[in-house]
């Protein structure tokens, strides 16, 4: 629980994970071989304890998964609740995840056909060369398209943590807001009473620049007299001899 929270920055869609995301994160943790039946466990233990909240058979990318959501603090005091925003964000990330997955192999499957093309053409094997030239351009076209789509639903991923953060700057907006106008009402803070502290606080430093004026205007005086007139001829002369 400690380590899911390590990072302050977390959104909605971080808080929730499948078992499989649990289990690669958990399964070796300080030195511990965890099985997937230890971690059930132990999320059985949090959901008990700490709020963690647990669901079964929820639909995402080609099957269905155990879902895991940590409430938005590890205090305890806050319960997290898979909601059916929830599902269709795993539903979003599994398909991403998925996705990812696909547009590796499709890549590897591209550098493969490349290079036998390569091969055979070093080796006169003209035809089996183009070949592979054509399937390579295939998988490229749907390596295109498999990139296209792993944009937008990560771009819909990151819309959708934007538009949960926003909600959340508002309520803080809010609170801030609240309290402010709690501070101003209950320390007698008006319009009236800021401008007159302002006035007085022009008073003060216009007879602040006054002191200071004076002092320098009798520097200046009292150096005039203490001090030779000097040739500033004579003085470029040196500078540039210099």
């Amino acid at each position: 629980l400690q380590d899911h929270y390590h990072s302050p920055t977390k959104g909605t869609p971080d808080h929730l994970l499948t078992m499989e995301d649990i289990y690669a994160q958990y399964s070796q943790y300080n030195a511990l071989s965890l099985t997937e039946g230890d971690l059930r466990l132990v999320l059985s233990y949090l959901h008990s304890t700490k709020g963690v909240d647990i669901a079964h058979d929820i639909k995402g990318y080609g099957k269905s998964y155990t879902v895991i959501k940590f409430p938005e603090n590890s205090s305890g005091s806050v319960k997290a609740e898979i909601t059916q925003h929830d599902k269709a964000i795993i539903s979003i990330k599994t398909t991403c995840r998925a996705l990812h997955t696909q547009v590796d192999e499709l890549q590897r499957k591209v550098e493969e056909l490349t290079y036998k093309a390569k091969e055979f053409y070093s080796k006169k094997y003209k035809a089996r060369a183009l070949y592979c030239l054509r399937i390579k351009r295939d998988t490229e076209q749907v390596l295109e398209k498999r990139l296209y789509s792993l944009e937008t639903m990560e771009t819909m991923l990151m819309k959708i943590e934007a538009s949960q953060n926003d909600v959340q700057i508002v309520r803080a907006f809010n609170i801030g807001a609240d309290t402010l106008r709690g501070i101003i009402s209950s320390n007698g803070l008006t319009l009236e009473s800021v401008e007159e502290t302002m006035f007085k606080m022009q008073d003060v430093l216009d007879d602040q620049r006054e002191v200071e004026q004076a002092i320098a205007t009798g520097s200046e005086e009292t150096n005039s007299m203490q001090l030779p007139a000097m040739d500033e001829e004579e003085l470029e002369r040196e500078l540039a001899a210099l």
